[in-house]
């Protein structure tokens, strides 16, 4: 899934980032969904600067696994190798 971004019609960099993402985002959905949909409502019902507060947490916990290996890359030897197939 991480190397995704990069056959996405050839993009490198920042492009390839941002389309790892937001493939994370989307695959992620599906179990995210039944914690991520009551904070979303709530955080619409509040104040702006309490829905910016859980909008921001909500950002910060999906890119807090990416940042932590960022920080540390000896972490990624626990993290499974990606395979493809074809």
């Amino acid at each position: 899934m991480v190397g995704a971004g990069n056959r996405v019609q050839g993009a490198t960099g920042l492009a390839s980032s941002f389309w790892s993402g937001l493939l994370a985002t989307v695959v992620a959905t599906p179990c995210t969904a039944p914690f991520m949909g009551s904070a979303l409502g709530f955080g619409l019902s509040q104040p702006k600067l309490q829905s910016l507060l859980i909008f921001t947490a909500l950002g910060l916990g999906m890119a807090a696994p990416y940042l932590l290996l960022s920080a540390s890359p000896r972490l990624l030897r626990f993290v499974p190798e990606a395979r493809v197939r074809g």
